[in-house]
């Protein structure tokens, strides 16, 4: 009488043991998709403030920056270094910079 108890207990087991194990994957991956989302977001907000204060910089001053500190400096650019690394080529003062952002 036990292992038919034991048997009906593991049968009766199975289906609630593997929508639990979908819901958690379901939840895993909608959580992993929101956050790609929001880091493409975040980088492209970024790439956007960055090319407004270059634009801005040369405006005001007649020429381009030459260095992303100088943005952050004078412009109010905010950067997480921590979570980005932005590459700053500028190769005249009046032609405008290629601005390259990466994810850490």
């Amino acid at each position: 009488m036990k292992s038919h108890f034991r048997q009906g207990f593991w049968s009766g087991m199975i289906l609630p043991v593997l929508i639990f194990a979908a819901l958690v994957g379901f939840l895993t991956f909608a959580v992993r998709d929101a956050d790609a989302s929001t880091d493409a977001k975040q980088m492209e907000f970024l790439s956007q403030a960055l090319r407004k204060a270059v634009v801005s910089c040369y405006a005001i001053e007649g020429r381009y920056p030459s260095n992303v500190q100088y943005l952050e400096e004078r412009y109010g650019v905010i950067i997480d270094h921590g979570k980005y690394r932005v590459e700053y080529h500028i190769f005249a003062s009046n032609i405008m910079p290629m601005i390259l952002i990466y994810s850490r």
